[in-house]
């Protein structure tokens, strides 16, 4: 089975970011006040709220229309991706040659694979297709 914990965590960190942007911009245009209104922060902070409900959408979708796909290969490395959302990029290389990146957050990563990834050890990935987020891990021998 598959565990979506590292795509609940995309949605609610894109959620969080968007509407405390949004918020603050809120707050700083002084929307309640009609004669000393910002109208440019209002019009920045009423669209972080459109993108954080489109996020939202868009993660619910990427959810619910679940396309896993497969990737076997030998890890080479892992990057943090961003300092502040607790992301990482772990690089895999497979037989064509390629090098492709797969993103899951450190708190997920503990209820997926619980061990750190050996180099140059081959694994077998499954992904989610459209945020190449990491679903299971099995290790080959």
């Amino acid at each position: 089975m598959y565990d979506l914990s590292g795509l609940y965590y995309q949605l609610k960190t894109d959620a969080l970011v968007f509407s405390v942007v949004g918020l603050l911009f809120l707050v700083c245009s002084r929307f309640w006040i009609l004669d000393k209104r910002n109208i440019k922060e209002l019009l920045i902070g009423v669209i972080c709220y459109f993108l954080c409900i489109c996020s939202i959408g868009y993660h619910l979708y990427v959810i619910n229309d679940l396309k896993v796909s497969i990737n076997e290969g030998v890890f080479i490395e892992e990057h943090r991706e961003n300092p502040y959302l607790f992301r990482m990029e772990y690089c895999f290389s497979n037989e064509g040659g390629l090098k492709p990146l797969f993103y899951l957050d450190i708190f997920s990563k503990k209820d997926i694979y619980p061990t750190e990834f050996e180099k140059d050890a081959m694994y077998r990935i499954y992904y989610e297709e459209k945020t190449d987020v990491i679903v299971k891990v099995e290790k080959l021998e």
